[in-house]
């Protein structure tokens, strides 16, 4: 059956708003990235992507913070998680340059945080109910090392340095 085109005047569009994910949202993952640099980086307070795609992942769900506290006491060193790298937090990390919420460090590549994130990140620390469980796992861990991530996968994958 053909359709008849010529007897269609107008087409109207109607745009609906389509819900989104907590966790697709780019503003959500630009918190989590400010707060894994407040909380868990020492003195020049940055961190490698690699080590914010495992916090990333750890914020998921319960079971992956508590195999990833494991993992970082090194308590279990034989049972190493699937850790996913999230391609929405890479978005994320785009999106947040070009807004100045964190910077790229030119000598070492690390992540810190920008002009616009250290408002943004005292907004967030002010507010007691915002991403309340990831404040929480994130001063639970303490400060983990750039070192000390890197250690995790040579350990796991027994690469060579």
């Amino acid at each position: 059956m053909d359709f008849p085109y010529d007897l269609v005047k107008e087409v109207h569009f109607v745009r609906r708003r389509i819900p989104l994910s907590v966790e697709l949202r780019p503003m959500q993952k630009i918190a989590q990235i400010l707060l894994v640099i407040h909380f868990s980086s020492y003195r020049n307070k940055s961190a490698s992507i690699l080590k914010l795609q495992i916090f990333n992942w750890a914020f998921k769900s319960p079971e992956f913070a508590a195999s990833i506290h494991r993992l970082l006491q090194l308590s279990n060193k034989t049972d190493f998680p699937i850790i996913r790298f999230d391609p929405a937090l890479n978005r994320a990390i785009g999106l947040a340059l070009a807004e100045d919420y964190i910077v790229i460090q030119e000598n070492t590549g690390k992540i810190s945080i920008g002009s616009q994130g250290e408002t943004f990140l005292a907004s967030l620390l002010a507010e007691e109910e915002l991403l309340q469980s990831e404040k929480q796992f994130l001063e639970r861990i303490g400060k983990v090392s750039e070192t000390a991530i890197e250690n995790l996968f040579k350990m796991r994958f027994k690469i060579n340095a």
